[in-house]
């Protein structure tokens, strides 16, 4: 599926993070429509492959073969949010792949559900991802419990059927004191 665009602080312009699942759901229809639409009209055979695949069209003319990521958002998308695995393919295909950014996306909230309509399309291909244009955004954090091998673990599943449970001696005697 195409991702839709971060929310950033006033004076940017990336991807909206502050959207409910269905407000992103119509932008991503929305992107991909426009997507669609403009590459057809190039000649491309457009294949829908964003539930399968981390990349969301893939584009057949004769024997040449373009692999697109899609983002949309109402912002002016200056900024997209990519995950680690979109970046590793559109790496691998390079230079047979693209990115397409659907912005100014309008968003229609007055209705029982959101309408996505309007935006520009801006497209760029071949698409080479040079490291110096990523930001590092979140990260995977190992605690103690995970690095420890002889830490005593308690499951989510455990949880729920008995209650919590502290994994040493000396923290449940402490607590039990308090």
């Amino acid at each position: 599926m195409p991702t839709t665009l971060r929310w950033l602080p006033q004076g940017r312009s990336g991807q909206d993070s502050r959207l409910t699942s269905a407000e992103r759901q119509a932008i991503e229809r929305r992107s991909v429509s426009v997507a669609s639409a403009f590459f057809s009209a190039q000649g491309w055979k457009v294949q829908n492959v964003g539930t399968r695949e981390p990349f969301d069209l893939l584009l057949k003319r004769g024997n040449e073969r373009l692999h697109v990521e899609v983002k949309g958002t109402t912002s002016a998308g200056h900024d997209a949010i990519l995950t680690r695995a979109e970046v590793e393919k559109q790496r691998k295909y390079y230079p047979a792949n693209a990115l397409v950014v659907v912005h100014s996306i309008h968003l229609d909230r007055a209705g029982d559900a959101p309408v996505a309509t309007g935006g520009t399309l801006h497209c760029t291909s071949p698409w080479k991802i040079a490291d110096e244009e990523l930001s590092v955004i979140s990260y995977a954090y190992r605690t103690a419990l995970g690095r420890d091998e002889g830490a005593e673990v308690q499951s989510s599943l455990e949880v729920l059927k008995k209650g919590p449970r502290l994994a040493s001696p000396a923290l449940q005697s402490s607590a039990v004191a308090q």
